[in-house]
Order: structure tokens, then sequence, then C-alpha cells
């Protein structure tokens, strides 16, 4: 049986204002990409770099770039699963507050190295998915407050 050239739905972890991951564009996106080889440079969160690597039917070669080394820590902590599992935890744990997302951005923005231990590197993990789950827009840099009107499965948007 021939396997499915369609492009998967991938749920995007991480929002970025302007990523094509939550926008439905990425799988038109991914269907004009070589079927080779290819490397996604400045990917923002590797929000359409994520959905090409999961449409790799042929088990080819993908390379995915990002300058933000705490969202490459982030990326890392998911790919770990004895990490992933502590990760998870610790997401259950943190409420949706405007201090929460406030301690996490002043944490992301002290950061001056790669995270060494694997605790530093669950937190920045965190740092990255409250900070970017919690933002207005995706955009990093506001808190997004409580919607009533915009739900998603029945949830509110920035916590679904």
């Amino acid at each position: 049986m021939a396997k499915s050239t369609s492009p998967k739905r991938v749920k995007m972890p991480l929002k970025l204002y302007g990523a094509k991951g939550g926008t439905g564009v990425a799988p038109w996106v991914v269907t004009h990409f070589p079927r080779e080889r290819y490397t996604t440079l400045l990917d923002g969160c590797m929000a359409t770099g994520s959905i090409i690597m999961a449409h790799n039917p042929d088990g080819k070669s993908e390379v995915g770039c990002d300058l933000d080394e705490a969202v490459c820590t982030f990326w890392e902590v998911l790919r770990q699963p004895e990490l992933l599992t502590e990760f998870k935890r610790r997401l259950t744990l943190t409420p949706f507050s405007e201090a929460e997302f406030n301690k996490a951005k002043k944490k992301l923005a002290s950061l001056l190295a790669v995270p060494g231990s694997d605790e530093e590197k669950i937190e920045v993990a965190r740092a990255v998915f409250v900070v970017s789950r919690q933002s207005l827009a995706g955009r990093w840099d506001d808190f997004a407050v409580l919607s009533t009107s915009r739900l998603r499965r029945g949830i509110n948007e920035q916590i679904s």
C-alpha cells in the first residue's frame, strides 16, 4: 500500500505571531518543499519545521534552525522522555496568571547561557511554554487576559 503524501495535522505547542503552524497554512507550505532534503532556517519556534518533520514519509533528512537558545532547549526537553514527564507535571501545576507570565518572561530575559542541568532545562522549557501560550496573540510581549468569547473545544483559547 502506498504511503499517504498529504501533510499531517500537527498541533503546535508554541504560539508565535506570524507562524504558519496555527493557521492551517503550514500543510500547504509543506506540499511545496522538496521531498529529498531541506533546511528550515530561523523557523520561528519550529512552527512550520515541525510540520515538515512530521510529514516525512520517506525518512529523508531535515534540519531545523533557531537562534533562540531557550526555544532550542524547549525542543530538547520535548525529545527526552524522562525530561518530558517532569515538564508535563510542572505545566499541570502552572497557573494561567499574569504573575506567572511575568516570572517566565524575567527568567528568559535573564538567561545568559545554555542551561546545563536537567532541572535548568525543564525550567527554561516551562518558561518558554508559559510566555508563548499566555501571551497576547503569540507575540511573547504582553499577557493575554482571559477571553470569555473565544473558546476552542469549549475551553478558553489561551489555555487550550
